[in-house]
Formats: structure tokens, C-alpha cells, sequence
């Protein structure tokens, strides 16, 4: 098992987690907010379980928001369950199409506000 990668500011104010296929696209979104001032992260997942505990604490007291290609934020709901981490069901896409990098963009700002 693999720990998750991080790309980010050092200090984030938010941190957003994806899984899977959806690692190019949210890293291209995460790097352009960047750029633009965001002081935002990127947590993305290889392996989703069992979760890396230990890894995960160091995550504990930020905002955390999950990217999510399914209706429900599964993956939100998994980690708040095995590790007791609370992260919030962010962004969902569940027409059967891939997150595009400009829709990742405009749904992290109206989070961030």
C-alpha cells in the first residue's frame, strides 16, 4: 500500500481528496488555484484501503473536501468512518462523465468562497 500523494502549499488552509482516474484532472485544477493565490492542497489517493491512519492525522485539523465521480461521496464517508476524519462530500459528478479541469476550478472557489 502506497501513502497518498500530496501536492499543495506547504500550510493549507483546505486540502481536497480524489482517488483513482480523477489524478490528473484535480491536479491540474489544484495547481492552476495555486497559482491564482488559492492556499489549497491536493491529497490523491492509489490504494483507499486500508486507509494510512498515521498519514492521515497530519490532515486532521484542516478543511478536508472529497472530488468524487459517484452521487453519494463515498469516499468521504469511508474515511470519516475508518479514521474519524472529519471531511465534508465537496464536489460529485455522477452523469457518467469525467470532471473536467474548469468545473473543479469554479466548484473549489464557490467552496473557498
Amino acid at each position: 500500500m502506497g501513502l497518498p500523494l500530496y501536492f499543495g502549499v506547504e500550510d493549507p488552509e483546505a486540502v481536497f481528496i480524489g482517488w483513482g482516474s480523477t489524478y490528473g484532472v484535480i491536479k491540474e485544477a489544484i495547481e492552476k488555484l495555486v497559482k491564482e493565490g488559492y492556499k489549497i492542497g491536493y491529497l490523491h489517493f492509489s490504494d483507499i484501503y486500508p486507509l494510512p491512519q498515521k498519514f492521515l492525522d497530519n490532515f486532521k485539523n484542516k478543511e478536508l473536501y472529497t472530488i468524487e465521480e459517484n452521487y453519494e461521496g463515498q469516499f468521504a464517508t469511508l474515511i470519516r468512518k475508518e479514521a474519524c476524519i472529519n471531511v465534508k462530500r465537496g464536489l460529485v459528478k455522477y452523469n457518467g462523465m469525467l470532471f473536467f479541469v474548469d468545473e473543479i476550478v469554479k466548484g473549489v472557489k464557490e467552496i473557498m468562497g
